[in-house]
Order: structure tokens, then sequence, then C-alpha cells
């Protein structure tokens, strides 16, 4: 699978992974199962993400090396990515 942003390329394959990219021009891909590949929207360099791993993107410019993800960080990505742990959706008429 592929995912691109404004920012970034997110390739994986069997991963569990995040993005947020709330902040404008950047871009933070959470690994939380597997490795993925990342690479800057206009940067043939990539780096690997490991499960437990941040990566951060910014506009125009190659990935920054992984590093290590707080529990909490992960926790949290984790329970919003897992469509077993989300609460049911109500649908209103």
């Amino acid at each position: 699978m592929e995912v691109r942003t404004p920012t970034a390329v997110v390739i994986a394959s069997g991963a569990d992974f995040a993005i947020d990219a709330t902040v404008p021009e950047k871009v933070r891909i959470i690994c939380l199962e597997g490795t993925t590949q990342i690479s800057g929207i206009n940067s043939s360099a990539t780096t690997e993400c490991d499960a437990g791993e941040v990566v951060i993107v910014r506009a125009g410019k190659v990935p920054y090396q992984p590093q290590q993800a707080d529990a909490r960080t992960i926790g949290l990505w984790h329970n919003v990515t897992d469509p077993e742990e989300q609460p049911q959706v109500q649908y209103f008429p």
C-alpha cells in the first residue's frame, strides 16, 4: 500500500501505521507494527520506520531519522487506528 500526502510518501506491506498531518508542511508517521518505507514527496531518499518508531518529514526535505516513540504516543495512535477499539458510530436521520 502507498499513501501520499502533500509532504511525504509512505509505502507499507502488512504494516500498521498512523499519519499525523495536523501541522502544515510537516507530517509525523507513527509506526505501530511492521516496517514502512518513508520518503519526502520530492525526494528519492527513503528511511525505514519499524514498530515503535516515529519519523517526521518536513515539506521539501528528506525524512528525519526514526526516533523511538514513547508508550503514550503508541497507545494513543494504536487505539485510534484499531477498529475494534473504536466506539460505535451513531447515525442520525
